[in-house]
């Protein structure tokens, strides 16, 4: 051990011992593999895409249908891009809403009930404001919303 020690007090002008040299080319071919690594999606990330839990599933089928209703209204409503945002945010709050309310049903009931809720409202422009009504369920009783 200690004539490791000695090669090494070379105040780094001599040459590292061979052992040394091989732990440094493992390190970068390893620093290398690692940065391929991390430029790839891992796998945790491609398994969860081909594979989202229901509730997230059910989560994103209303945010497409909530995109696809504000994406229509954008041209009729002349809706500026502050505004849609605000529309989607406030359209997918009522969802979970409504979601929260619907907690004991079926999942199939729960979610074409919140498709049904998306695709059933009317959205209009009032003046300045966009006013969101949606119908009123009997179960619900919800009330109409503005925004």
């Amino acid at each position: 051990m200690e004539g490791g020690s000695e090669r090494r007090r070379g105040g780094g002008r001599g040459v590292l011992p061979r052992g040394d040299r091989e732990e440094g080319a493992v390190s970068k071919r390893e620093r290398r593999d690692s940065d391929r690594r991390d430029s790839q999606p891992d796998e945790e990330q491609q398994r969860r895409t081909g594979e989202a839990d229901p509730q997230e599933a059910d989560s994103l089928t209303a945010l497409k249908a909530i995109l696809s209703k504000v994406a229509s209204l954008l041209k009729p409503l002349q809706l500026t891009p502050e505004e849609s945002i605000k529309l989607v945010e406030q359209l997918y709050g009522s969802v979970l809403e409504t979601d929260v309310k619907l907690a004991g049903e079926a999942d199939d009931t729960r979610k074409s009930s919140v498709l049904g809720y998306i695709q059933n409202a009317t959205i209009r422009r009032d003046g300045d404001r966009i006013v969101v009504e949606h119908p009123v369920p009997e179960e619900l009783g919800a009330s109409p919303a503005e925004g």
